[in-house]
């Protein structure tokens, strides 16, 4: 209930913009709610051993920094 109140309280603000922009992080939060967590197996959950979840953490990090890096420089040499 609180994050739906603050997705209204900044709606007011921002306006439209703010409502296409989080309704979908908004419905999941309220999916979540409604059908809880049981079953639900988070891709960090796949892997037991502590030195394999740091593996993965790792692993997803450097390639999502990367591929940001890669994305920001494109658009910098394609813009200047």
């Amino acid at each position: 209930m609180i994050v739906s109140g603050i997705f209204l309280m900044t709606s007011t603000v921002f306006g439209f913009t703010e409502i296409i922009g989080h309704t979908i992080i908004h419905t999941l939060l309220v999916l979540f709610l409604i059908e809880g967590t049981e079953g639900l197996r988070t891709p960090l959950q796949f892997h037991r051993s502590p030195v394999l979840r740091g593996m993965f953490v790792s692993v997803n990090f450097c390639l999502f920094l990367f591929g940001l890096m890669t994305l920001y420089i494109w658009m910098g040499v394609n813009m200047g």
